[in-house]
């Protein structure tokens, strides 16, 4: 299958972001896998993994990347339903983080789930997160079903909790590339589906207003194709870069030295996640407020940091 579309669309889309002054944080799009490299995995993790992300992994990217948000003043004109919902997009999956991805999900489904007796709690057991959410749910592909749809895990059981996105993984990946990859939080994710089965529909009226709205016009994919990662890339956030392999330490430090530049530590968060946080471990430091917020996060990120270190 021929997966290049997914691409032209995703760098259409970082292109008109910046045109409407918001910012691309991150756009990578790494190499495709060797058998012997999901092999390894798949050992590692004790099962196979699902046969159409398999197909991705090998036919497309191990690993992608790409996280975009509007800026504040685009959110002010948003027009309903996506008004005071939809902020940001970010698409990731890495071959690398598979097994501590679903390490920790099985954690949370054991905790949150099984221990309270919620019904279908042992199914859970049964999926395939690839992606964690940053506000700890995680987006899944149902292995207890042979068509394999990809869900959403609410850890907190809110509505969408359990709503189908997309019928299969290239079913979802067609679809959600069609709108941006907007999310990947339930509440962005909400306007573009109808109900718990139906899944995201791009085709939609809703979801061409989006199109409209950003000014996604598909007579302008080869032209974006020619892009590269370095053109899209919102230059002002040159500081984003220097996350890239660095030492913790030295993370933390950019990351606070911005944050005292920023009103609000949420918009931060794209970026955070494109550079730095794409840490499966990575879940209470968005779960607080103020100075709490960042004691955490810098404990979170490195074990010998400790709260009397402020």
């Amino acid at each position: 299958m021929d997966f290049s579309d997914w691409t032209k669309r995703l760098k259409l889309y970082a292109r008109q972001v910046n045109t409407m002054d918001g910012v691309v944080h991150n756009f990578y799009i790494g190499e495709k896998a060797e058998e012997e490299e999901i092999q390894k995995v798949e050992a590692e993790m004790g099962f196979g993994l699902p046969g159409e992300f398999r197909e991705v992994l090998k036919g497309y990217a191990k690993s992608i990347d790409i996280s975009w948000s509007f800026d504040e003043s685009t959110e002010d004109k948003m027009p309903e339903p996506f008004k005071d919902k939809v902020s940001s997009g970010w698409c990731c999956w890495d071959l690398n983080q598979l097994k501590d991805i679903n390490h920790y999900k099985n954690e949370l489904v054991q905790t949150c789930f099984i221990e309270l007796d919620v019904p279908g709690a042992e199914q859970l057991l049964n999926t395939f997160a690839f992606l964690t959410v940053p506000n700890g749910d995680y987006l899944l592909i149902d292995m207890n079903t042979p068509d394999a749809p990809v869900t959403y895990l609410s850890h907190e059981m809110d509505k969408m909790h359990g709503y189908r996105l997309g019928n299969s993984f290239i079913d979802f990946i067609e679809k959600w590339t069609l709108i941006g990859c907007v999310g990947p939080e339930d509440w962005q994710l909400e306007p573009f589906i109808k109900d718990a089965s139906a899944g995201i529909d791009a085709d939609s009226s809703i979801a061409a207003r989006f199109r409209e709205f950003v000014g996604f016009d598909s007579r302008h994919l080869e032209e974006a194709a020619m892009l590269t990662p370095e053109q899209l890339i919102t230059p002002k956030k040159e500081w984003f870069h220097s996350l890239l392999g660095d030492t913790w330490e030295r993370k933390y430090e950019i990351i606070t030295e911005e944050i005292k530049t920023r009103q609000q530590f949420e918009s931060l968060i794209p970026a955070i996640n494109g550079a730095v946080l794409n840490e499966a471990e990575y879940k209470r430091g968005l779960e607080k407020e103020g100075t709490h917020r960042l004691i955490s996060f810098k404990e979170y990120i490195n074990p010998k940091f400790k709260k009397n270190d402020f």
